[in-house]
């Protein structure tokens, strides 16, 4: 995951893959100490913030897609199960008849589904390390604990929803529409010096 400070992320073009003679010619400017400073002094004529903070710098459309795509399915289950609770569609459990509340078996038969529906393989993820898996992942917004229910003992999951929506931190995306026309000077003249090396 970058710096949310520092770092934008940006998918460069296909066209020069394979080119090695261009490549070469790329590795040259980045060691010579001439050209990183021509990058240096044109960055400080700039005017800038005093101070950059994440919400500065904009989310690109691939930056979005390797957050996608180096998110556990475990914790995408969970995004999606509190997502799913931040928009009231949760189902009650079956045994309890309680929304936010699951035994062991529910649970679990939910997170197969979820990863059925990715078409992700759950080999990893099996139900007896399954409540293991999830103790990994910190979540202070719920207990596992035994609970009577008709006679009968069950390993249940019970969930405070509210607190486990804020917890789980679900992904916003800024696009950067909000960007002020000092940044994005900003950003083109980072295009431009690109562009020119």
């Amino acid at each position: 995951m970058p710096n949310k400070r520092r770092d934008a992320i940006i998918r460069a073009s296909d066209e020069m893959i394979g080119n090695t003679e261009y490549f070469n010619e790329g590795f040259k400017y980045a060691t010579d100490v001439g050209v990183c400073k021509y990058i240096y002094d044109h960055y400080m004529t700039q005017e800038c913030k005093p101070r950059i903070v994440g919400a500065d710098i904009p989310i690109t459309e691939y930056h979005k897609e390797m957050i996608v795509a180096h998110t556990s399915l475990l914790k995408m289950f969970l995004q999606d199960f509190a997502e799913k609770a931040q928009d009231n569609e949760l189902e009650p459990g079956a045994i309890s008849g309680e929304v936010g509340i699951y035994t062991s078996d529910e649970f679990y038969r939910m997170f197969v589904s979820f990863a059925a529906y990715e078409k992700q393989s759950t080999n990893e993820i099996t139900k007896s390390n399954f409540g293991v898996k999830i103790s990994h992942e910190k979540i202070k917004s719920y207990k596992k604990k035994t609970k009577k229910i008709k006679g009968k003992n069950y390993n249940m999951y019970i969930f405070d929803l509210d607190a486990f929506v804020a917890e789980m931190d679900l992904p916003s995306f800024d696009t950067g529409d909000d960007m002020t026309d000092d940044d994005a000077a900003v950003v083109e003249a980072a295009a431009a010096i690109v562009a020119a090396v």
